[in-house]
């Protein structure tokens, strides 16, 4: 079974990031690490992260001293990532029970498939359901990005790809 990095960077997360900590840390898929990055939070965020880091053994926290904005932060989370499989995801997403262990299937058995992502559901605050969204197929992927909240991919693959540019506020790779 192979180790997965989930990264989850935080700034000013304290109403949803609880939530999104729950949702991964009860995969059904149990050999993660859960890397947290408070990029310098100026609410309760870090004692909501505290408070779970105390609670389970695969979260490790960091802070960041100061905001150094998303692509700077999922760097420094990657840093010290050390699983197979790595991934990351925002303070107010939440994942399907077994979304990481049937991403992990897929890589684990299909070694040419280098990436992974999911369909995902629109909730309200509630938890109702808004909408559905089918992700493109994977043909899509050479022309635009058009990977949604819930993938995986190989470590080997992001080496390989470098860091997130960090003069790219507000857009991934």
């Amino acid at each position: 079974m192979s180790k997965i990095s989930v990264i989850l960077p935080v700034y000013n997360g304290e109403q949803h990031v609880g939530r999104a900590i729950e949702s991964i840390l009860r995969q059904t898929h149990q050999d993660i690490e859960l890397i947290i990055v408070n990029d310098c939070s100026t609410d309760n965020t870090q004692s909501v992260l505290e408070e779970y880091a105390a609670k389970d053994s695969r979260i490790r926290l960091f802070r960041n001293e100061t905001n150094q904005n998303l692509p700077r932060t999922l760097n420094i989370g990657f840093a010290q990532a050390t699983g197979d499989y790595w991934t990351w995801t925002s303070d107010d997403n939440q994942y399907h029970l077994d979304a990481l262990e049937k991403m992990c299937a897929v890589l684990d058995t299909m070694p040419e498939i280098g990436l992974v992502y999911t369909d995902l559901s629109i909730v309200d605050m509630q938890g109702n359901l808004i909408k559905e969204l089918k992700e493109d197929e994977p043909e899509g992927i050479r022309f635009q990005d058009n990977i949604g909240a819930c993938f995986l991919y190989r470590k080997s693959l992001a080496l390989m790809a470098g860091l997130y540019d960090e003069t790219m506020f507000l857009a991934d790779r």
